[in-house]
């Protein structure tokens, strides 16, 4: 898959394994400066968005350079802060000192630094 605005190519070379979630992770975040339900719309049968679960174990966690996680900032879904619920959606933001969970992104928010990465259960190929 190709995004349409950043050219962001998301070939199975760009999936890291991660056998203790038992999940695929894109690389690299993509559709930068684009609203999360446009990027929402390329998901594939079995992807999803990574969930603010994910992404803090991930950033805590042997695989936090590979996947640029001291520097990046990105939609996660669905918004874990039950508070402001499905009226906003929820962006995480991460640098070498802090990580923050935003929960007040409005349905429309879109940046030219925020993107959105996708997960995937591992699929078993049998032989």
């Amino acid at each position: 898959m190709k995004c349409k605005t950043c050219g962001h190519i998301t070939e199975d070379s760009e999936w890291l394994y991660i056998p203790e979630l038992k999940i695929e992770v894109q690389k690299k975040i993509h559709h930068l400066n684009q609203t999360l339900s446009f990027a929402m719309k390329d998901l594939k049968k079995g992807e999803s968005v990574i969930t603010y679960e994910q992404i803090q174990w991930l950033r805590n966690s042997k695989y936090v350079k590979e996947l640029n996680l001291l520097d990046t900032w990105e939609f996660v879904y669905p918004n874990p802060d039950k508070i402001s619920g499905n009226k906003y959606v929820a962006g995480f933001s991460a640098n070498s000192d802090r990580a923050v969970l935003y929960c007040d992104r409005y349905l429309t928010s879109s940046n030219s630094s925020l993107g959105v990465r996708f997960v995937r259960k591992k699929v078993e190929v049998k032989q």
